[in-house]
C-alpha cells in the first residue's frame, strides 16, 4: 500500500505541473477565454513599439555614447598634458635644488619641489575625476530624457565613471 502511494503521488504531481505549464504558456487570447489571468504575464510593453522608434532610440544612444566617450578622451588628454607639464616642472625644480650648495636651502628647495608636484598632481586628478563624472552624468541625463531608453547595467557608469581610466 505504501508503494502505490509513492508511485501515484509523483504521477499526480507531474500531471498537475504539466497542466499548469501548458496553461501558463498558452497565448493570452486562449488564456482569457478560459478565464485565466495570464494576459498580464504575456503582454510585452516593447512589442507595441514601432521599428522606427527603436531605430531612433538606438541612434540617439549611439550619439550620446559618442559624446560621452569623446569627453572621456578630452579629459584624459587634459590630464595627461597637465601631468607631463608638472613632471617637467618637478624635474627642473629638483635639478635646480640639487645645484644649491647650502644644505638648509637645498633641503627646503627639494621639499618645495615635491610639495608643488604633489599639489599639482592632486589638483589634476580631482579635475580629471570631475570631468569623467560630469560626462557620465550628462550621458545618463541625455539617454533618459532625450532617448527615453533604459540602459543595460554595464552602460550606466555613474559612480563607475572613475573606472574608465584610473590613476
Amino acid at each position: 500500500m505504501n508503494r502505490s502511494i509513492t508511485v501515484v503521488l509523483p504521477i499526480t504531481l507531474l500531471s498537475l505541473l504539466a497542466l499548469g505549464a501548458a496553461y501558463l504558456f498558452t497565448p493570452s487570447s486562449e488564456a482569457a477565454s478560459t478565464g485565466g489571468t495570464v494576459r498580464a504575464l504575456t503582454t510585452n510593453a516593447r512589442a507595441t513599439t514601432t521599428p522606427s522608434r527603436i531605430t531612433r532610440d538606438i541612434a540617439c544612444v549611439r550619439t550620446a555614447v559618442g559624446v560621452r566617450e569623446a569627453a572621456f578622451i578630452t579629459a584624459w588628454d587634459t590630464f595627461s598634458d597637465g601631468i607631463n607639464t608638472a613632471l617637467t616642472a618637478r624635474k627642473t625644480a629638483l635639478d635646480t635644488a640639487w645645484n644649491i650648495s647650502g644644505k638648509t636651502a637645498r633641503d627646503a628647495a627639494v621639499r618645495a619641489a615635491w610639495q608643488t608636484w604633489q599639489e599639482t598632481r592632486q589638483a589634476l586628478q580631482a579635475q580629471h575625476r570631475t570631468s569623467r563624472q560630469n560626462a557620465a552624468a550628462e550621458f545618463t541625463r541625455t539617454v533618459r530624457t532625450s532617448c527615453k531608453v533604459t540602459l543595460p547595467r554595464e552602460e550606466t557608469q555613474g559612480a563607475r565613471a572613475a573606472e574608465s581610466v584610473a590613476i
